[in-house]
């Protein structure tokens, strides 16, 4: 649930390509009383004002992922793994703890029962902990090699995001569960449901875009969420299209299990 003031920062009053600033701010202001002390050190009149500091001091630091001494924050936005330090680096100076950056993939034998409980427990243990998740869907298509003929998957693009909520409760076998989440392209609190694809294989994009690939055999979890449109509509209707949640900022409880990265 959110605390305080329930209005949500839209992206395009910042710009096409600033979810990630806009979900920094909507993380904080969003969240319990201490989240919000550590908003309103952020330098600022507003909101918007706020996170065009976060994009003019912290986004113009050097990538940690490309390692080209180019700006963390680039044309297109920013990449899920140079999120989590651009986060933390903000999170540092207003006096707010420090938060992991995991990848949400499975890891084999694991189930889709498995997968979904343990992703549902770091989200819950990170929300009762007084810290709103940070979230990252990547939209996917297929398409036909002209080489080869074989029909590959390829990314479309991302998209951040905050966690508001998830389902309370799950069943023993249960494979997906409900969620809240602050949209900063709607500007509304949206309603998702990440689950196991028990029915069809996929493959997906693991791992930031230098060192990553694409990872068979069902890596993460997929969304369904009428609101995520992710360029999903400009595909021909007969293509397969699919989202995935692949990464995730989020206070780390000590005793839960999570994969180090």
């Amino acid at each position: 649930m959110a605390y305080g003031d329930p209005k949500i920062l839209e992206q395009k009053n910042i710009g096409t390509y600033a979810c990630g600033p806009c979900s920094i701010i909507n993380q904080v202001l969003l969240s319990t009383p201490a989240e919000r002390a550590g908003y309103e050190k952020i330098p600022g009149k507003t909101a918007a004002g706020k996170a065009r500091t976060i994009i003019e001091k912290y986004a113009q630091r050097p990538s940690m992922t490309y390692g080209d001494n180019k700006p963390t924050m680039r044309k297109t936005g920013i990449n899920w793994a140079d999120m989590s330090h651009l986060a933390n680096w903000v999170r540092k100076d207003v006096g707010l703890p420090v938060l992991k950056g995991s990848y949400l993939r499975r890891i084999p034998p694991e189930g889709g029962a498995s997968h979904v409980q343990r992703v549902h427990k770091i989200f819950k243990d990170s929300i009762a902990g007084g810290v709103l998740p940070i979230i990252n869907f990547v939209s996917q298509t297929t398409y036909q090699d002209p080489n080869t003929d074989e029909w590959l998957w390829g990314s479309l693009m991302g998209h951040l995001c905050t966690l508001m909520e998830v389902q309370e409760k799950l069943s023993k076998n249960e494979q997906g569960f409900r969620f809240r989440y602050a949209d900063p392209q709607t500007g509304n609190i949206e309603t998702g449901y990440l689950h196991f694809s028990g029915a069809r294989n996929f493959a997906a994009f693991d791992g930031d875009p230098v060192n990553g690939k694409w990872s068979k055999h069902r890596p993460f979890l997929l969304v369904a969420a009428p609101a995520l449109k992710m360029q999903t509509g400009n595909e021909n209707w007969h293509i397969r299209t699919e989202i995935v949640m692949n990464y995730a900022i989020y206070l780390e409880k000590r005793d839960a299990f999570f994969e180090e990265d």
